[in-house]
């Protein structure tokens, strides 16, 4: 659901790696806003998002729709540019199996952030956290991705990902 607006935005900062770091110490030399409001995303799902978690009680496919409000701000210094979008949205979720109650008006909030600096290392966060309907306290699921890149190569990489209140 989410991974096309996270290759989208890690494709963008690839591209940006090329900016010169002459281009890229002091106050910023250029600033981009992006702004998005109520962009809607439906998507067929037929997978389970719950998997062997959920012991195997059933395909929880369905459909997916997304209303998302957003901004994207670039900030390019002398040394280094910076990347920050926020994300907040309300989904509906509509399983294909009726003893599954349907999701309607859950919320999440989506942070990203890349820095660029003069010797190419590169630092980038992504946090997610949903929340869908579940039995006791719902279904939560928690994705957290970061990436240091120091000369040329990966230096740091870690991905965090939970899904609790499976049933």
């Amino acid at each position: 659901m989410r991974r096309h607006r996270t290759i989208v935005i890690t494709f963008a900062t690839v591209l940006l790696l090329g900016v010169p770091a002459s281009a890229a110490a002091s106050g910023p030399i250029e600033r981009i806003v992006e702004r998005h409001h109520k962009a809607e995303i439906i998507e067929a799902v037929i997978d389970d998002v719950c998997g062997d978690v959920g012991g195997g009680l059933g395909l929880r496919s369905g459909v997916f729709r997304n209303v998302e409000t957003g901004h994207t701000t670039i900030w390019i210094y002398e040394d280094r540019f910076q990347i920050v979008d926020v994300e907040n949205g309300t989904y509906a979720y509509d399983f294909d199996d009726p003893a599954i109650p349907d999701v309607s008006g859950y919320r999440y909030t989506s942070p990203f952030s890349a820095v660029v600096n003069k010797n190419d290392n590169v630092l980038i966060t992504q946090i997610l956290h949903e929340h869908l309907p579940g039995s006791p306290d719902g279904i939560r699921i928690w994705e957290r991705w970061h990436l240091t890149w120091k000369d040329g190569e990966p230096f740091v990489e870690r991905y965090f990902f939970k899904v609790t209140g499976c049933p």
